[in-house]
């Protein structure tokens, strides 16, 4: 990866892949409406969060390097409050 890209160059390169109906989400999707606390880098300060695009169902994308590809069916959107609420407090359990 490039790692002269900025925040929105590494958003719009991965957008670009997107299929009808498919959207960016998490970081990414909070930085494009303006939240600037979202950066995609991990607290350390050099671990870069891939970008995540949500796809339907009928659509396959190979994955690439700075792009995670969830196909999980969105049954309802949430508002951006309790989406920075939630990668306020790291996110998902890992383990």
């Amino acid at each position: 990866m490039d790692t002269s890209w900025s925040v929105e160059q590494r958003i719009v390169e991965a957008a670009g892949h997107l299929p009808p109906g498919g959207m960016v989400t998490g970081w990414a999707a909070l930085r494009l409406l303006r939240g600037g606390f979202f950066d995609g880098v991990a607290r350390d300060g050099s671990t870069e969060f891939p970008v995540t695009l949500l796809l339907p169902h009928s659509v396959r994308l190979a994955a690439r390097p700075v792009v995670v590809i969830d196909m999980t069916a969105a049954a309802e959107i949430t508002s951006p409050h309790r989406v920075a609420a939630f990668l306020a407090s790291d996110g998902p359990a890992s383990g």
